[in-house]
């Protein structure tokens, strides 16, 4: 069986072991760029980072994610899909910089420096998408997490080196450096794993097949859509936020989402995991064992977000100021309802990618753009009367609109009753122990 539920979990908890390395990390680095920076200065870096991955989603068109689909439905040869991926990744990478660079001189006010981390970034993000997705294609998922925490800490050494040993030139500009030079070191490292396990002379030999290309553009398309709408959810609070406030509110803002975004990235570890075993389900019992685990997930996210929230209301602030330090006293209200947001994004995440393995990438994709014109209503509506705490509840609102809305969707696909959904989840780990898949 292709997906028996003992490997689903087994490889979820190796993405999520991974993962916990990887937030660790990952809030050591958001811990010392917010005190080290400041309200301001993190504001304005956290915009050019999301900047960057939102540029390099538009330029992989939903590619890298088809790659999951069409190697776990063995539509192609092997070597020429490989082949015709990796050709496309590069071309995209040398586009991107040939566009944007250009567009940046004429205008832009960023510092040249700046201009050129930014295009490599944006290039460098490129590659590493599509390489990437062809090690979980593959089902290395012990690769995959190793390669994304070697650049979270490449990033962290490269800043904590600036800051302690050439604390001049320890700047915005330079920390944005750090992290195009840690996403191209990554990307190295990615194509060698890959080596490893792919045989590099059959792939060069292998042809480039432009339907392959296309049929990657034509499955990824939904999932391109669904990215590009969920990076602009959060930039157009960062939008509205500097419009209605200021820079500084962005940073406040970004700090009090750090730690629950690091929160809603453990279902996606999980959500790959489904993804890429949902898209070799040949039979109804496949089906059925993917429905099972994906409900204990389900309920485990939602009570784990719920428990959280509650347990951490009381010490909030004092978590806040003690972590990040006393600039970003008065978001521990914030936070709360961040986590709370980002407990039902989760459930959103884990649900959409089952989907999408089955071949409903669309349904993601209508989800996404219902949910950023719901943002730009509710953000409008409540920054402008509430400030960041409107941001705060706006958003964690259209978390919970699209969490009914994928919960519906996979009750039909699957034909999975409401009934199912609210029985405990020890229920539903008995029953994958024992097999039983009604």
């Amino acid at each position: 069986m292709p997906n028996s539920k003992k490997l689903i979990l087994f490889n979820s908890a190796i993405m999520l072991s991974g993962r916990a390395m990887i937030i660790l990390f990952s809030v050591i680095t958001g811990i010392f760029l917010a005190r080290s920076l400041g309200p301001d200065a993190r504001g304005s870096l956290a915009v050019i980072i999301l900047s960057i991955n939102l540029l390099s989603i538009i330029f992989e068109l939903g590619g890298p994610q088809a790659i999951i689909y069409l190697i776990g439905k063995e539509i192609y040869k092997e070597n020429e899909l490989f082949f015709s991926i990796f050709v496309t990744s590069v071309f995209f990478s040398f586009l991107s910089m040939a566009i944007l660079f250009p567009l940046m001189r004429l205008l832009s006010s960023f510092e040249l420096i700046l201009q050129i981390a930014f295009c490599f970034g944006v290039a460098t993000s490129i590659t590493i998408s599509y390489l990437r997705h062809a090690l979980l294609a593959k089902e290395k998922f012990i690769s995959y997490s190793l390669n994304i925490l070697i650049e979270v800490l490449i990033y962290l050494i490269l800043i904590l080196y600036l800051y302690f040993f050439d604390p001049l030139s320890f700047t915005r500009d330079n920390v944005v450096v750090s992290y195009s030079f840690s996403v191209a070191f990554a990307l190295l490292i990615c194509f060698f794993q890959l080596l490893r396990r792919l045989n590099l002379y059959e792939i060069l030999m292998a042809n480039f097949r432009l339907d392959i290309v296309l049929e990657s553009f034509k499955r990824g398309f939904y999932l391109f859509i669904a990215g590009v709408s969920g990076f602009l959810q959060q930039r157009i609070i960062y939008f509205l936020l500097s419009q209605f406030l200021s820079a500084k509110s962005v940073g406040l803002y970004t700090i009090a989402s750090t730690i629950p975004n690091l929160f809603a990235n453990v279902p996606q570890q999980i959500a790959t995991v489904l993804y890429a075993n949902s898209s070799k389900s040949q039979t109804t019992l496949d089906n059925k064992i993917n429905a099972s685990v994906l409900i204990f997930m389900l309920q485990a996210v939602s009570l784990l977000s719920i428990f959280f929230s509650i347990f951490i209301w009381p010490f909030s602030e004092l978590i806040i100021v003690t972590i990040f330090g006393d600039e970003y006293a008065g978001v521990g209200s914030i936070f709360v309802i961040l986590i709370f947001g980002a407990g039902a994004m989760g459930v959103v995440t884990l649900i959409f990618n089952t989907l999408a393995g089955i071949g409903l990438h669309k349904e993601f994709s209508y989800v996404s753009i219902g949910c950023t014109l719901l943002i730009c209503v509710f953000s409008y509506l409540g920054i402008s009367y509430l400030g960041l705490l409107g941001a705060a509840i706006s958003q964690s609102i259209v978390s919970i609109i699209a969490c009914l809305w994928g919960i519906r969707l996979f009750s039909y696909h699957y034909e999975v009753e409401v009934g199912d959904l609210i029985k405990s989840p020890f229920y539903h780990w008995k029953v994958l122990n024992r097999g039983e898949l009604k």
